[in-house]
């Protein structure tokens, strides 16, 4: 179309000149061929002298009509005009294309605003949350001085009160031995283990010396095998077993779980989510079985390792201590002797008997008291059977909760 509308042009052009150079009877073909001006267009020119000689040839049009509508000006022209259609193309294209692409950027999330590297972009009601990387899962978290009353707030579902880890370390066991009356030579007892078989391994008797002279309750029956010997009264010295738990728990924590789902999130971008009724930290989740405490630069995604907890839904402390047991060191008498009397106040000669030997009751089948002598020692009261940890602090479902705030 634009090649006709110049090939009118410029013939109009041509008509006009020729008028004025008194070219009236003359015939202009404008050629739209390869060759512009051709012969036979040019041999239609009458020779002006009218003699018919061929000098009138040299009158031919040499190359005027190649001037006028040849293709190598049409194709400048075109390929001008080529360019500026291009361009307002280009325009057309440019702004069609914004306007389609920033409509597909906000399609993940058309009723929510965008906030990267802008939390004022968010309201008053809103958190700015970054981009939930997959496997984890948003939530609202809050620490136990911010729950009390306080409602999760639009787009989060029902509060879970979450147990925050600090390790649940072995309890601290210590035993203590509380000392009472230090024994000696006349405050000490006699055991007297006994049997008829001569091995002395049936039950003992005791019988407390809290003097010189004890007295019996009645004498041993003839006939069987007796093996005394010295001993501290163990009730005298006592264990105190002390414990210690290191603290389980850093206190409890609610976590208000986004009702959403990840498309529900700006793509890629930090989202303005919902927060009104509580100032929530904003955080992800996922199941957890590591470390406690937790190494939020190396267990947390980038954009939420400012803080993080191990949590599980319940803790249940089975820690205990056991063991610990106390004893005095000796009897408190050196070189003790045991003397049986056969009268209640000792007041006769009496029979020695050897301590820490299985021997016949001769000598106790008619004692009626008996006596420690000897010289008295300073025992002390000391563990005999240390302390020890048992049990543990086991968890519900555990989690690793990482926050951006």
């Amino acid at each position: 179309m634009r090649r006709v509308l110049r090939a009118a042009a410029v013939t109009a052009a041509l008509l006009s000149l020729a008028a004025a150079c008194g070219l009236d009877d003359t015939e202009i073909i404008v050629g739209v061929g390869p060759t512009g001006g051709d012969a036979s267009s040019d041999a239609t020119i009458p020779d002006a002298a009218g003699d018919g000689t061929a000098g009138d040839a040299t009158l031919a049009d040499t190359g005027t009509d190649a001037n006028v509508g040849t293709d190598a000006s049409d194709a400048a022209s075109d390929a001008e005009a080529d360019a500026s259609d291009a361009s307002a193309d280009a325009e057309v294209d440019a702004g069609f294309d914004a306007g389609f692409d920033a409509g597909f950027d906000a399609g993940p999330c058309p009723t929510l605003t965008i906030c990267d590297g802008n939390p004022a972009a968010c309201n008053g009601s809103q958190v700015c949350v970054p981009d939930v990387p997959a496997g984890w899962t948003l939530l609202g978290y809050d620490d136990s001085t911010n729950v009390a009353g306080t409602p999760c707030g639009s787009s989060y579902a029902g509060a879970a009160t979450m147990q925050l880890q600090d390790g649940g370390a072995a309890a601290n066991c210590e035993c203590d031995c509380d000392a009472g009356a230090t024994p000696s030579c006349a405050s000490t007892q006699v055991v007297i283990g006994s049997d008829t078989s001569g091995s002395c391994n049936q039950a003992s008797a005791t019988v407390p010396i809290d003097s010189t002279c004890a007295p019996l309750a009645s004498p041993y029956p003839a006939g069987e095998f007796v093996q005394p010997s010295l001993e501290a009264d163990p009730t005298t010295c006592t264990p105190n077993l002390i414990t210690t738990k290191n603290s389980w728990s850093q206190g409890t924590a609610r976590e208000c779980n986004f009702t959403g789902t990840g498309s529900d999130l700006c793509a890629a971008h930090a989202t303005c989510v919902a927060a009104s009724g509580a100032t929530h930290t904003a955080c992800v989740k996922q199941a957890y079985s590591g470390v406690v405490p937790p190494d939020c630069a190396s267990a947390c995604p980038g954009s939420f390792n400012a803080s993080c907890w191990a949590a599980s839904s319940s803790i249940t402390d089975n820690r205990a201590c056991t063991g610990c047991a106390c004893g005095w060191s000796d009897p408190g008498c050196t070189g003790a002797t045991l003397t049986a009397f056969s009268t209640a106040d000792c007041s006769d000669a009496g029979t020695a008997l050897t301590l820490g030997t299985c021997q016949t009751d001769d000598a106790l089948t008619t004692a009626q008291a008996l006596g420690v002598t000897g010289t008295d020692s300073a025992p002390s009261c000391g563990i005999t059977t240390p302390a020890s940890a048992s049990g543990g602090v086991t968890f519900g479902t555990e989690e690793l909760i990482c926050c951006a705030n």
